[in-house]
Parts: C-alpha cells; sequence; structure tokens
C-alpha cells in the first residue's frame, strides 16, 4: 500500500443513522438488525474506485453533477 494516501473513515456515518433511526422513531436500531445476518466487518464493504482527479474539477462533475453544482465553489 502507498504510504502517501489517506484512509478514509467512514464508522461515524454508521452513529448519524442510529441518531436518526432513534430520533425518527424513539427506537434502538440494534433492535431490529439480525446480527448473524448482519455483516459489519471490513472485508464486506463494497470497494469503490475514485475516479476523478483532485486537480482537474470537471472530472468530479462527471460524476456527481448536482452534487457538484451545489457544492463547488465557482
Amino acid at each position: 500500500m502507498n504510504e502517501d494516501l489517506e484512509m478514509y473513515e467512514f464508522e461515524a456515518f454508521w452513529y448519524v443513522a442510529l441518531e436518526a433511526f432513534k430520533r425518527k422513531t424513539g427506537k434502538d436500531l440494534y433492535d431490529y438488525i439480525d446480527e448473524e445476518k448482519f455483516k459489519e466487518n471490513e472485508g464486506n464493504y463494497p470497494q469503490f474506485k475514485f475516479t476523478w482527479q483532485e486537480d482537474k474539477p470537471q472530472s468530479m462533475k462527471k460524476i456527481c453533477p448536482k452534487l457538484f453544482d451545489k457544492l463547488w465553489d465557482k
């Protein structure tokens, strides 16, 4: 693995889902998860290949045009 690459952590998104479920339903999401079927280890995450080039913003627009238009500082 290239030592210069940054590793991104997305674990915090799970806590967003837990909190949103609790606020919406008043219940704990874990009560609705079949732990034997729930795959939580890192090996089961989908693998994404990022094809944009940071120095070429238009390459990002091709992938997510609406998000790009909304958030890119023009």
